[in-house]
C-alpha cells in the first residue's frame, strides 16, 4: 500500500495476502498531519494492528493531545509542514517537556528543511510520501514489541531499535 497526499489524493495499493499481527494496546500513536485523509488512513491502519490512535491537524493541537496522553504515547508521526505551528516547531515545544518521546516526521515536501535538519531537531526517522504502508507498519510495531520487552524503557524508544524492520540495518 502506498500513501500520498500530492493534490490531495491518496494512492492506495494493498498488497495481496499480506498479514500483520495484532499489536497490544498500551501504547499508542499520535498522528499528525493537515490532510483528513492521510490522518483517517493512518489512523485505521493502526487500530486495525491493535494500537491506540490520537489525531490532530496542526502542531498546536498536536502538543495539546500529547499533554493530554502523554503516557500512552509512544510514537508522534507528524507531517512537516502544516498550516499554523508545523511539525519541527511543534515537536521542539513537545521536547521541552517530553524529551524522549520518538517522533518520525513524514513529508511530500519539507520545505526548507533537509532530512538531516529535521533529525538534527530530533525526529528519530523522515519518511518521505509517498511511502509503503506495509514498511510503517512494520517498523510501529518493531519499535512497540521492542519497547514492551525492554524494562526500564517506557518512552525511551529509539531509532536503532527498528533498524531491522525495513531490511536496512
Amino acid at each position: 500500500m502506498f500513501v500520498s497526499d500530492q493534490a490531495s489524493t491518496i494512492d492506495i495499493r494493498m498488497t495481496a495476502g499480506a498479514q500483520h499481527e495484532t499489536a497490544e494496546p498500551e501504547l499508542g500513536v499520535l498522528v499528525v498531519d493537515d490532510s483528513t485523509a492521510i490522518r483517517e488512513l493512518l489512523d485505521g491502519v493502526f487500530r486495525a494492528d491493535g494500537f491506540t490512535v490520537w489525531q490532530a491537524s496542526d502542531g498546536r493541537e498536536a502538543e495539546a493531545v500529547f499533554r493530554t496522553h502523554q503516557s500512552r504515547v509512544g510514537l508522534i508521526l507528524m507531517d512537516v509542514q502544516m498550516p499554523g505551528v508545523n511539525g519541527p516547531q511543534a515537536l521542539t515545544a513537545i521536547r521541552q517537556f517530553a524529551p524522549l518521546v520518538p517522533c518520525w516526521f513524514m513529508s511530500g515536501n519539507p520545505g526548507g528543511y533537509t532530512e538531516a535538519s529535521l533529525l538534527a531537531c530530533g525526529a528519530e526517522r523522515v519518511l518521505s510520501k509517498p511511502f509503503r504502508l506495509e514498511e510503517v507498519r512494520a517498523l510501529v510495531t518493531v519499535l512497540f514489541n521492542r519497547h514492551r520487552t525492554t524494562p526500564g524503557t517506557r518512552g525511551v524508544v529509539h531509532d536503532d531499535q527498528t533498524k531491522d524492520a525495513d531490511g536496512s540495518g
